[in-house]
């Protein structure tokens, strides 16, 4: 349930233009779900403070149009915003820790990934330390061989290139 004073103000701004009466007020509260006996002295307090009744002369309370002043149509923007940016921040809140949680499963996964599937190399053999150089020796020279055969291919292409007469 919402505060007395917010929904009071919230009517005030519902009846801006039109106004209403206390019998309006107290209708429109007790359908709200306030018991009036409770919170009588609450809403005679804050009446004056937040509303101001049209013309001069006698009230009559039955009567008497109320409408909202400028300094409550201002706090109960200011309550609004107050409570728009709890919901906003409640939401960031639950976002950031889904992702928290979503950050965390992925980081586990990687670590599982690599402990699970990196083969163990053990190099205590002379022999297979040997092996290991040799193929990298091997497919050094495999990697000039093909570096030269690159580099004759494209000297045959500038020299028959530069033997074709252009046209123009």
């Amino acid at each position: 349930m919402t505060d007395i004073v917010t929904e009071m103000l919230r009517f005030g701004k519902t009846n801006l233009i039109a106004g209403f009466t206390q019998q309006n007020l107290i209708e429109y509260l007790t359908s709200k779900g306030f018991q009036l006996e409770r919170v009588q002295n609450i809403i005679s307090l804050y009446f004056r403070d937040y509303f101001v009744y049209q013309g001069g002369g006698q009230q009559n309370v039955l009567t008497t149009i109320y409408f909202l002043k400028p300094n409550g149509y201002f706090d109960l923007l200011q309550i609004e915003s107050t409570f728009e940016s709890r919901e906003q921040s409640k939401n960031a809140n639950c976002i950031a820790t889904i992702s928290i949680i979503i950050s965390g499963i992925l980081a586990l996964a990687a670590i599982l990934t690599t402990v699970l599937y990196t083969p163990d190399v053990k190099l205590n053999d002379n022999e297979q330390l040997k092996e290991l150089i040799d193929s990298g020796v091997q497919n050094r020279i495999i990697i000039q061989q093909i570096q030269q055969d690159i580099k004759s291919i494209n000297d045959t292409l500038v020299h028959r290139t530069s033997n074709c007469n252009h046209k123009k």
